[in-house]
Order: structure tokens, then sequence, then C-alpha cells
């Protein structure tokens, strides 16, 4: 859980994109709670997909990002004639807390061949521990390393290559992180500043990797929830909610009053619903919820209920989780939520976003009123496609406007479709 003397906690405040899938180039600032409206095929999938490619590429390595894609071609746009065809992806995070603080750009570009294969033209990353007085630039340049400082000689750099005589790096694979951090604790070479220099910025560098890794994109399908399982990890609920039913009974063990919430929540969510269990049999655990309260409430297998509850179910277990995590995406935590019910959803998402950054896309008018209003308008990242090009951008300055006078609400705008920008706009 995020320690609650952090006086900022990690977010990613931007994230940028060239040549990925729909996207030609676009840079998205992100606020703790930052919600991607637009229409179906608009490319808002994509817009978050820039994370989960970064999360997945440091969590597991180049090539798990990529299969599951359906290979490089697939997630590389064409550029027009004359114009480089290279993908590239990056981020700026800022973690402020009592282990220490920092400022962080991390990015990599990779090209494509013609024979579908790629590599890591650069990699790179400018990092700033809040306890020096400067930042520090490493980068990767087609597997040749460069140094802090403008300087190639370990006399005046900070060398976070490999062994003498064999300064190259397979181009196939992200290394630059793993490197640095792994350079710094061997000393970090011949350092003529402060001396506790390496040691900060492998500090900074291992928060980063460790917060990025934590970070989980939710896209539930109910069928997957259904099965009785084998009890498996429970520290993270799985992006598609396989290990729902061992994250669960986590919740029930553990006296931190969560799973209470999460049961309280469930019921204002499903009207009927009063209680959950998790039961063990023959290795496997089996979910079931009661319907109605005492004596006469009656315990339903999880494979008996709705799409639309047992959806619901693995979205609250995102939330409420035994562990908050620096960053949850959710793709339309809409979806089978009755509309009576979405206010008391924006509730739990903005609640949610005290303890995680969480980004949501969505094209429900309803669930845009109850998450924002004439206060938090800005927090709405409008994501068009024009010309077959995702273009991301802030609420226009009149809607806005619109808003905080009282004069529309952002729903109404977007079920309006006022939201969207005039042509002329949206290629601005």
């Amino acid at each position: 859980m995020q320690d609650s003397r952090d006086t900022q906690p990690f977010q990613v405040t931007k994230v940028w994109a060239r040549n990925f899938r729909s996207i030609a180039e676009t840079s998205v600032e992100l606020d703790r709670l930052t919600v991607l409206v637009g229409p179906n095929a608009s490319g808002k999938s994509n817009v978050l997909d820039v994370l989960r490619f970064i999360e997945d590429a440091l969590r597991f390595d180049l090539e798990a990002a990529i299969s599951p894609r359906h290979g490089p071609e697939a997630i590389q746009r064409q550029a027009k004639e004359g114009q480089s065809s290279e993908i590239e992806l990056g981020l700026t995070v800022i973690e402020r807390g009592r282990l220490g603080s920092y400022t962080l750009d991390y990015g990599f570009v990779l090209a494509i061949d013609d024979d579908g294969g790629f590599r890591v033209r650069q990699e790179r990353v400018l990092v700033q521990p809040n306890s020096l007085e400067r930042s520090f630039e490493f980068r990767l340049e087609d597997g040749n390393p460069f140094y802090p400082d403008s300087s190639s000689s370990t006399d005046n750099g900070l060398w976070f290559g490999p062994s003498e005589g064999h300064r190259d790096f397979d181009t196939s694979e992200l290394w630059l992180l793993r490197t640095i951090r792994a350079g710094m604790r061997r000393g970090g070479g011949k350092w003529s500043g402060r001396a506790d220099t390496p040691y900060q910025i492998s500090r900074s560098l291992d928060r980063f990797h460790a917060r990025m890794r934590q970070s989980r994109f939710y896209h539930i399908f109910p069928n997957i929830l259904r099965e009785p399982r084998r009890v498996g990890d429970a520290n993270i609920l799985a992006e598609d909610a396989s290990n729902l039913a061992s994250v669960l009974r986590a919740m029930q063990r553990q006296e931190d009053g969560r799973f209470s919430q999460f049961e309280e929540s469930l019921s204002l969510l499903v009207p009927g619903v009063t209680g959950l269990n998790v039961d063990s049999a023959g290795g496997y655990l089996v979910i079931r919820l009661k319907h109605g309260s005492g004596q006469s409430g009656t315990w339903i297998d999880l494979s008996q209920e709705s799409d639309g509850t047992v959806r619901l179910l693995g979205l609250l277990a995102a939330l409420y989780q035994t562990r908050s995590l620096p960053l949850i995406g959710i793709e339309e935590p809409e979806l089978t939520v009755h509309p009576g019910a979405m206010a008391q959803l924006a509730d739990l998402l903005n609640e949610a976003s005290r303890r995680s950054q969480v980004i949501v896309t969505t094209h429900s008018p309803d669930l845009i009123d109850c998450l924002t209003d004439y206060r938090t308008v800005e927090s709405l990242r409008i994501v068009e496609l024009v010309d077959g090009v995702t273009v991301v951008r802030r609420v226009a300055d009149g809607q806005a406007e619109a808003v905080r006078k009282h004069l529309f609400s952002p729903g109404e705008l977007h079920r309006m479709g006022e939201l969207e920008s005039p042509r002329e706009q949206a290629h601005e």
C-alpha cells in the first residue's frame, strides 16, 4: 500500500508516442484520475496501450510485449513517404516520498526491419534524484552506450556498460535500466562528484522500475472468472482477473477493513447481493455470492451469476486488492453497470485515485458526468480519429467555460457531440 507519509505518490505525468498503432504522434498529460473520452474506434485503447506496452516490456521483455500484439508490423503505423516510421514510446514520472524523491524521463525507439524483425535503435533515461542538484542522462544508441557529462571515458563519467572490451548491447532487448542499476551498485566508475551519486541514481531507477512492473491495465472478461481456479498468486490481481479467487481470499484474511468495504460496494452496485465467500474444495477455489439477508439468504456459485455481476466483481477487486498499485488502467468500467449505479462506480474510481493513479477509457455520458463536473472537467482527455489518425487533446476552453458556468455538463456535451472538435481544430 502507498505509504500515507508520502507527500506525492508515484505519478506518470506525461506519456508520448510516435507511429504506434493509430497514433502518428501525441503527447498526453496525465492526472491522478484521467478520463479518456471518445467514440468507439477513436483510439482510446491505443493511448492506454502505450503505457501498457512500456509496462509489459519492463516487467517481461520486448518480445513478450510485441508477440501478444501480433508482431512488430501490427503495432507500427505506416508513416507518410519521407517521414520516419520508427516507433517511439516514452513517459515522464515524478515521485515524492519518505524513501527519496525523483523525477524521470524514460523512453525508447524501435526500428522495424523489412523482414518483420525489430531492434532497439535508442533507449534513454534522464533522471534527477531530488537529493542531487542536477539531472543525469544515459543513452544507448544502436547498442552503444553514451555517458553523462558528454564523456566517453570512465575517468569522467559514470560507466554503466558491460565489461571492458565488450561495450555493445544486444539490440533486441531493453538493457539500459538494468545495466545502469548494476553499474551504479558496482560504484559507477570514477566519479569526481558527490560520493553518493551512484547510489542516489540507482535507488531512483530501482523505484521507477519497481513501480512500472507493479502497474496493471485491466480488461475483464466474465467467462474467464466463472470456473473454479487453483490456488494462485494473491499478490496482485492479474490483468484478466484470472486469479480473482486467490486475491479475494487474501482480502478476506487481511484485517484492515478493506474486504468489508469491498462487500459494501458490491452490495451498492449489485442490489440484492449481501455477502461473498471463497470456499476451498480439492485444491480449487470457488467464489459464491450471497443473495438476500439472514437465514433466508441463498449462496450462489459465480458460474451462475450474470456477466454484469461477474465483471463488476473483477473490477471491484482491481480497486480494492490488498496491495494498492502505483497505476491502474481500466477499459470501459461502465460496461454492464446499471445507469442508476453509475454514481457509486464513479465514487469508487475517485476514491481509488487517492491510493493509485487511475486512467479509464469511456464513451458513456453518464459516467463522464459522475466522474467530472465544473471543478474537474480538466481531467478529461478527448480522443478522436481524424483521417485515420488518433488525436488527443484537452477539453477546449469554450467547452470548459460552458461547464464551469453550469450551462452544460461534460456528459451533455459528449452526448451532443460537442466535445469533438471541428475538423480544422483537430488538425492543429
